[in-house]
């Protein structure tokens, strides 16, 4: 965390070939990052967060990442660039990709 009680700006998929490859457009979304139950089982991924935007409850691809570097966001209003992309042909629905994420309202004054 910043001096000014703002979470530091984190990149997290922006560099990977498998985020710079999809063809998706990037999208800026302003939404609360939460926690997500976790379905276990086979035919399942690993989606311990979620971005509520609106009345949309997005899942958050995380795969090969700590999730431990994203849980000081939950609970906060977040700033996420990323990519929509569609899982449901999959059977996992839709899904954002982040590339960056950090909280848009100041921790305390």
């Amino acid at each position: 965390m910043s001096q000014n009680g703002k979470l530091k700006p984190l990149q997290v998929f922006a560099d990977k070939s498998f985020y710079r490859e999809r063809p998706e457009p990037e999208e800026a979304l302003i939404g609360m990052f939460q926690l997500a139950h976790v379905r276990e089982g086979p035919n399942t991924r690993d989606m311990p967060f979620r971005l509520v935007v609106g009345a949309d409850k997005l899942k958050v691809y995380v795969a090969g990442l700590d999730v431990e570097t994203l849980r000081p966001y939950v609970g906060h209003e977040v700033e996420v660039v990323g990519k929509r992309i569609d899982q449901r042909i999959e059977g996992y629905g839709i899904e954002i990709w982040i590339a960056t994420i950090e909280n848009t309202v100041l921790e305390s004054k």
